[in-house]
């Protein structure tokens, strides 16, 4: 241990809460309530599933885009939080068909900021169930991931809180 350890161990930890909100308008689910094993189990991270009413994925925090796929998008907020938005379950199947993508990798990002478009009625056509996951993918690194319960939800309504 050196001589400035003992200042960093007596530092009082900062707690630094994040609200989620949902990108899209809907019914909240719990990931346990949900079909799709990887997330259910919450092996990707906490977070919240939703059945949408309509095809717009918003931005659910500011931050910055590191991931664009057609159906997912990755965003880490300047805290370090990384929230990920997975539209339908096995939709990587469809290879992009049906989605629009709205913003690039490496794109900063407010939240409401319009992220993607989808065609509800092409997921289901292709065999998907189009349930949008919003997961904290860097959940370990987190002290505390709480969703709400379960209700309907408007695009920008609180659906997790994050305490770093």
């Amino acid at each position: 241990m050196g001589l400035f350890d003992r200042f960093k161990q007596a530092a009082e930890p900062v707690s630094n809460k994040t609200v989620i909100t949902a990108p899209v308008s809907g019914e909240l689910l719990q990931l346990s309530e949900t079909t799709e094993p990887v997330f259910s189990s919450e092996m990707m991270g906490k977070g919240v599933a939703i059945n949408p009413s309509e095809a717009t994925i918003i931005a659910p925090v500011d931050g910055t885009v590191t991931v664009a796929m057609p159906h997912a998008i990755g965003i880490v907020t300047d805290n370090g939080i990384e929230v990920l938005i997975h539209v339908g379950i096995d939709t990587v199947d469809m290879k992009g068909e049906g989605f629009e993508n709205k913003v690039p990798q490496d794109t900063k990002v407010t939240a409401g900021t319009e992220l993607l478009s989808f065609s509800r009625e092409k997921v289901a056509e292709a065999g998907h169930d189009d349930t949008v996951f919003v997961i904290i993918s860097n959940t370990p690194d987190c002290q505390e991931v709480v969703p709400v319960a379960d209700a309907p939800v408007k695009a920008g309504d609180s659906v997790i809180t994050v305490t770093k």
